[in-house]
């Protein structure tokens, strides 16, 4: 047998012990978390008053974090050799680190873990966000339990006077004396340390905060909304009265308050929209809700998907229909907060209008993708993102507001409406778009170069120019869940994280060049890779916990680990051309067949894409490829950028033709890439892929010798109603699919020998419950099936904490060795 030839010390793969099993996995989480980069966030270039050159901000360093910045330099010196490095810029704190710590007793709140955890982030400590507001130079900063605002280069404490976590810190865009944020479910306001308002405590209502199903199913993480030009604030109130009660509990611990959640079915929360007006000078509040709610305005209206203000007399909002087939984007303006003895229609016909509608035979996805450009006159120009024709693309729309409805609803006049974008490929929904409205040019994300790389772009709205991309063609642009800004300031240039599965993350900064000057017809700029960012290392020198002590541990570079084979192939079961990657290692196979093991890595649920060139895609899995393990990734139909036309055959039967495709995608790999041994294949995914994983166990035993399914659901009538039905209709509209797609009643179905499959699951998950994980365990019981499982009492449906991941991942490393020698 050959020895291990990356590793620092021969092993071979069946004689591995807990001990080694645990060292490796924690060498493997802290290298890739390592190679990620040095922490930056919330990126804002920003050209200051006095006249200097551009400043770039960010929150980064180490724990705690804390605002780091850099001038960017106008000019670089020039490189005499061909090959020379490009030149590195360290971002350095703002201020003092001791301005920010932390009293060391303060835990986060379960209100702010959850909100982290619907973002899928980990609770840092130190500052997690800050806020400009460029006409008075002061300077917002949070963290979960302090905001303060510097002024002038002096620190000034925000709300004193509240002790408790605090989420979503804001500032008011016309006057920074006022604060907004969010604690125990309720919305304050701050005037110079000073409470000014808070909203009222009702029993299952929230106030400012948007509800579980908004932020898990459609991405919107706020619910207050500053007026641009006013004293004035949007508030969404949540009703909850009537959600299911669900309790997470374990035996011999308190009993902890119970969750509203909304199970695929029933009652969901009921939301509202209030506005507060406020006024300093008399110390006065005056709030108003709408003449008439939303329900009675639309009938047929179940999400408040987006909303916001178009301009400072009218607000949004995006709403859809429960079975997420229709959608309006609706203005209405502010006078109907004070419509109060008008009658529905009446209101409807003065203050609101219906600006655009769609609907889909499939579902229609949210996205961040709406941006209200000024008004000209009396007209309304906005851009929004569809996937009306297929693929998601952009659109400009102009119109003028009247009273009178046409068949769609609508009621506008004098409408334009022109595409921005098209052809077979898709700008990104998750991620927000940038404009630069003097030049009428807008910057987005998509995968116009291939559907594994996504890139940043920019196209004209004004005049049909068709798309430029601004960063290389061969790494991916990064993109997070959450993303509130593309990091971009038009005049100057833009941040960006970019990654390939051979290059390592690098946080980069492109100066953008414009010809001529701001104009309506101003052709599109040039992207010039300026300098390389990195945060100042003293900031980041201080041993931790978590350092990597092992540097001998490794002896190849990381990249080096492994081969990666793209795999493109047009799909037997489906006709369409699917996308799978097998990642080959580097070191010799031990096998006496020279074959090696084979891990499938699944999800292979809707509104997620797997196969990327991308580093963080690959680095998860360098745990199993120093090992000798292949890892094989399909991305088949139902999966996310690639049309609805490829998403919908998934429609009210999940779990059909999702599992055919992983299995053909499997197959083509093996084949093609001629070193897989067939006959030890194992299969792993967590949440929607451990739905996977259990199915392709269940239904072919012969393929997979064993799987790993973590936080997996296994009921669909016990997932959330947004989720849930958007893919499989209502319980009453679809008994016969929600039955079919049932893993517990199959339960017969699972192999009879021990060691074929591992349960993983966080007892505390309050996304996918532990429900699912204790019905098909009670299943598997019932029908005489060994399995094994592993319980992570503290941890929910993503496993966080260090010393769990590193448990877990030895787990996995154990139960392969024996699953697949």
């Amino acid at each position: 047998m050959a020895p291990n030839s990356v590793l620092s010390y021969d092993v071979l793969l069946n004689d591995m012990s807990w001990n080694d099993c645990l060292r490796h996995s924690r060498y493997f989480r802290l290298a890739v978390k390592k190679s990620f980069g040095d922490t930056m966030n919330n990126m804002q270039i920003v050209k200051l008053r006095d006249g200097g050159g551009p400043v770039l901000f960010g929150v980064g360093g180490c724990e705690p974090q804390t605002v780091i910045s850099a001038q960017i330099p106008e000019t670089l010196e020039p490189s005499v050799a061909i090959h020379a490095p490009i030149p590195e810029v360290s971002l350095k704190p703002l201020f003092s680190m001791n301005h920010q710590q932390e009293e060391n007793n303060v835990q986060p709140s379960a209100e702010v873990q959850l909100f982290y955890e619907r973002m899928r982030s980990n609770v840092v400590s130190g500052i997690t966000g800050f806020t400009w507001h460029i006409e008075t130079g002061a300077l917002l900063l949070s963290s979960y339990n302090k905001v303060q605002i510097l002024r002038k280069g002096e620190i000034q404490p925000v709300a004193e006077w509240f002790s408790g976590a605090i989420m979503n810190a804001t500032l008011c865009p016309c006057d920074a004396e006022f604060v907004a944020f969010c604690a125990n479910g309720q919305l304050f306001i701050d005037c110079k340390n000073s409470q000014f308002y808070s909203t009222k405590v009702t029993p299952n209502h929230t106030s400012g905060i948007a509800s579980f199903i908004a932020q898990e199913e459609l991405e919107r993480f706020e619910g207050f909304w500053w007026n641009p030009k006013t004293t004035e604030i949007l508030y969404e109130e949540v009703d909850e009265t009537d959600v299911a009660e669900l309790s997470f509990e374990i035996p011999g611990k308190r009993v902890g308050d119970p969750m509203r959640y909304p199970l695929a079915g029933t009652q969901n929360p009921l939301s509202s929209l209030k506005l507060i007006t406020l006024d300093k000078q008399t110390a006065s509040v005056n709030e108003r809700k709408l003449g008439a709610s939303l329900e009675e305005l639309f009938p047929w209206y179940e999400y408040l998907v987006r909303a916001g203000w178009a301009d400072s007399e009218h607000i949004y909002v995006l709403l859809m229909n429960r079975k997420q087939t229709q959608e309006a984007l609706i203005l209405i303006h502010k006078g109907a907060f004070q419509a109060h003895g008008k009658s529905v229609e009446e209101i409807r016909t003065e203050f609101v209008f219906v600006i655009y509608a769609e609907t889909s035979s499939v579902w229609l996805n949210s996205n961040n993708l709406l941006h209200f450009l000024p008004s000209i006159g009396s007209e309304l120009h906005f851009l929004y993102g569809s996937e009306k024709k297929d693929f998601c693309h952009l659109y400009y729309r102009s119109c003028k507001l009247t009273n009178t409805c046409d068949n769609l609803g609508l009621n506008i006049t004098d409408l334009y409406e022109t595409p921005i974008t098209g052809g077979s490929w898709s700008v990104m929904k998750e991620a927000p778009l940038s404009v630069d409205r003097s030049r009428r040019h807008i910057y987005f994300l998509s995968n116009q170069i291939s559907s594994l790389i996504t890139s940043l772009c920019v196209s004209s709205y004004s005049v049909v120019s068709g798309s430029k991309i601004l960063t290389p063609v061969d790494l991916c642009y990064r993109v997070e869940r959450g993303q509130f800004s593309l990091n971009i300031n038009p005049d100057i240039g833009f941040v960006a994280w970019v990654s390939s599965t051979k290059q390592l993350p690098e946080c980069r900064f492109y100066r953008l060049m414009h010809s001529g000057h701001p104009a309506p017809n101003s052709p599109l700029p040039e992207a010039i890779y300026h300098c390389r960012l990195s945060v100042q290392p003293t900031i980041i020198s201080n041993p931790t916990k978590d350092s990597l002590d092992e540097a001998d541990y490794l002896r190849a570079a990381l990249t080096d680990c492994f081969e990666a084979k793209f795999i493109e192939y047009q799909s037997r079961e489906s006709g369409f051309i699917h996308h799978a990657v097998a990642f080959i290692p580097t070191v010799k196979s031990n096998s006496v067949n020279g074959l090696y093991p084979c891990i499938h890595h699944v999800y292979a649920g809707p509104s997620v894409q797997l196969v990327k060139e991308n580093w963080q895609f690959v680095a998860q899995f360098l745990k199993f490829l120093t090992l000798g393990y292949v890892v094989v990734v399909v991305d088949g139909r139902g999966s996310a950028n690639r049309g609805i036309s490829f998403e919908a055959p998934i429609k009210n039967a999940l779990g059909t033709v999702e599992i055919h495709d992983q299995v053909e995608g499997l197959l083509e790999c093996i084949n093609r890439c001629k070193v897989i041994d067939r006959t030890r294949v194992a299969v792993t995914g967590w949440s929607y892929g451990g739905y996977t994983s259990l199915l392709l166990l269940c239904n072919y035993p012969n393929i997979y010798r064993a799987s790993i399914a973590g936080g997996a659901v296994t009921e669909w009538a016990l997932y959330d109603s947004c989720y849930t039905e958007r893919y499989m209709d209502l319980p009453k509209d679809n008994p016969i699919g929600y039955k079919a797609s049932s893993i517990t009643k199959f339960a017969h179905k699972f192999p009879n020998e021990e060691g074929r499959l591992l349960i993983v699951h966080g007892s505390i998950d309050e996304n996918v419950h532990f429900t699912h994980t204790e019905q098909f365990m009670n299943a598997l019981i019932a029908a005489g099936k060994p399995f094994e499982q592993l319980i992570f009492p503290s941890e929910r449906h993503g496993i966080r904490q260090g010393s769990a991941v590193e448990y877990f991942h030895a787990k996995m490393l154990t139960f392969f060795q024996k699953a697949l020698k």
